[in-house]
Formats: C-alpha cells, structure tokens, sequence
C-alpha cells in the first residue's frame, strides 16, 4: 500500500497536463505504474480524466461541489 500512495502522490504532484506528459516525467516508474495510480485516484475522484480527442486524456482535479466549468 505504501507503494501505491508513493506513486499516486508523484502523479498527483504533475496533474493537469496530458496523460503522456505525465507518463514521461514519472521517469522512474512504468507506463502501467502510472496508468493504474491514474485509475486508482479517478476512481476515487481525486482527479480527472477529460478527454481531449483522437485517444488523448488531460489529467485534472475535479471541480469543487457546487462549481460548474
């Protein structure tokens, strides 16, 4: 678990650029590490995937209740 929360708290530090920016600067972890703690903190709602076209996410923070875009 403590690994896990390592590798979430590292995406979380580079959210807000796209899916590939984010694989690219967690230089020390794999494509699938950062995919799954992606899926683990979406599921969670901790961030956001929005998708951008042709297969491309942007990795957010959820807007705050009572907030619209």
């Amino acid at each position: 678990m403590t690994q896990h929360t390592a590798v979430e708290d590292q995406v979380i530090d580079i959210v807000c650029k796209a899916l590939e920016d984010v694989t690219q600067q967690c230089t020390n972890l794999t494509w699938n590490q950062v995919f799954l703690a992606v899926d683990r903190l979406s599921r969670r709602g901790d961030i956001m995937l929005v998708p951008m076209g042709l297969g491309t996410y942007c990795v957010t923070f959820p807007l705050p209740e009572g907030r619209s875009a």
